[in-house]
């Protein structure tokens, strides 16, 4: 989650070839888009913006850590490392972290 946002900040989405958006800005496009074209208030598009925003916060305040047990399946798991050594020039980082 957190690693996506950082990654894909500031970047361009093309929306279905018309124009382009803040990555950002995303998630308030498709609100006003469930306003506009589906003529409801967008209840579940605010609300998902919201769970993103406090849970980016508390987070990032390392005040939601991620538990144990998911950590270690992570880590542990030859499958997701052999996967993830693919794609590790991607984040910058070398070997070993």
């Amino acid at each position: 989650g957190i690693h996506v946002r950082e990654l894909t900040e500031g970047h361009d989405v093309n929306f279905m070839d018309m124009f382009t958006i803040r990555s950002e800005l995303m998630p308030w496009f498709l609100a006003i888009q469930t306003l506009l074209l589906e003529g409801e208030f967008p209840y579940m598009d605010l609300f998902g913006i919201a769970v993103g925003h406090i849970y980016y916060v508390l987070y990032a305040s390392k005040k939601l850590p991620v538990p144990k047990f998911m950590t270690s399946f992570f880590q542990n798991s030859e499958y997701f490392r052999s996967r993830y050594a693919k794609v590790r020039d991607d984040y910058g980082e070398e070997e070993g972290q």
